[in-house]
């Protein structure tokens, strides 16, 4: 995809970009597993419809614009980090021990943007979300198929699965026996791959492998907020809830706490041979509860966890961690004793990056 240099033509509001965000970003694409940048555009045109659309070089032909100037300061990092690079680094165990994967396709993010059933759903930025909590945790998430062996995955998120069928809630099935711990959400699995709804309750084919039964979901206005318990805390909603009905030997964690239905479950935790499912049937502000779930799964897993704050992303690729800053405010990076800095200083600033080796 392109990676633009600057400010936009067709942005409705061209925002000139704080300096260093370029470099930020192809950082970025780099930590994550990118392997080739391509900008649009080189040279800033002339004539034409994207006259605005910033480029690396400026109208002038030679002078680099300020995305320019972070391409070339990354070109000439990346070549130190080349000289470094180990071809045989080998995850870490602290990273191996919260390796996340979070199951996706565009089929279902389709099938759930065209029938949103609430106008305030994000089909697009759900996923996201989960993305983003594992990241504050220090994971190494990928974003798999569904045809993905699951096995090296130690916690496995699947976010408003739509279309699902046998097989797939079978493959399912299989990774949580073999000691994974599994979170399913709201949405998944309500429809056959023709994008149908069951001839039976609510997301059938789940409900053995979650342990509960989906009798029936509510939304709030927008101006209503609804009360859940986990624990002692209380969250709140009012996009989207699943009431469920748990099987003997399911865990109920969290109870909806008003409304007509209260004390009914609003997620549900189940063992299933050597590992652990949940399902999560809310979607709270914030996608607060949500965090939590996911920080108690990792430690289930038995993994320590990271605690970074919005915006701070941390990846480690071929023996190299990388940190970007997309927040406002700059962080304190916590770095083990034996740990290298290679680019950049502990203090990540906006738009700043940090590289180093442990």
């Amino acid at each position: 995809m392109e990676m633009q240099p600057g400010p936009t033509n067709w942005a409705g509001q061209a925002s000139l970009l704080l300096p260093g965000t370029v470099r930020m970003w192809l950082y970025h694409s780099f930590a994550a597993g990118g392997k080739l940048a391509c900008s649009y555009r080189f040279r800033q045109i002339l004539y034409g419809t994207e006259q605005y659309h910033a480029a690396v070089i400026k109208t002038d032909g030679v002078t680099p614009s300020q995305g320019g100037e972070d391409y070339i300061q990354f070109n000439k990092e990346i070549k130190q980090l080349r000289a470094l690079y180990k071809p045989n680094a080998q995850l870490p165990e602290k990273l191996a021990a919260r390796k996340t994967a979070i199951v996706w396709n565009l089929e279902n993010y389709w099938t759930i943007d065209r029938q949103k059933q609430n106008g305030r759903w994000d089909a697009w930025n759900y996923p996201i979300g989960f993305l983003e909590m594992a990241k504050s945790f220090g994971a190494q998430v990928d974003v798999v198929d569904e045809n993905k062996d699951l096995s090296d995955y130690k916690v496995v998120v699947v976010p408003a699965y739509a279309m699902a069928d046998a097989a797939l809630i079978k493959k399912w099935t299989h990774y949580v026996q073999q000691g994974g711990h599994l979170i399913i959400t709201c949405r998944t699995a309500t429809m056959d791959r023709a994008g149908h709804f069951w001839e039976e309750e609510t997301a059938a084919p789940l409900s053995d492998l979650t342990g509960a039964h989906i009798t029936t979901t509510d939304m709030m206005p927008s101006n209503s907020k609804g009360d859940i318990l986990y624990g002692q805390n209380h969250y709140y909603w009012n996009l989207w809830a699943d009431l469920l009905k748990p099987d003997e030997g399911t865990t109920v964690l969290a109870y909806y706490n008003d409304q007509f239905y209260k004390g009914s479950a609003a997620v549900v935790k189940r063992n299933v041979g050597k590992g652990t499912v949940t399902y999560i049937g809310v979607v709270t502000d914030g996608m607060t509860l949500e965090k939590e779930i996911l920080k108690n799964n990792y430690a289930e897993a038995g993994a320590t966890i990271e605690n970074y704050p919005p915006g701070v992303f941390v990846y480690w690729r071929d023996g190299f961690y990388v940190a970007v800053n997309y927040a406002s405010d700059s962080y304190e990076m916590k770095l083990p004793a034996q740990a290298k800095i290679l680019i950049g200083e502990k203090t990540l600033n906006p738009a700043g990056v940090l590289v180093w080796s442990e």
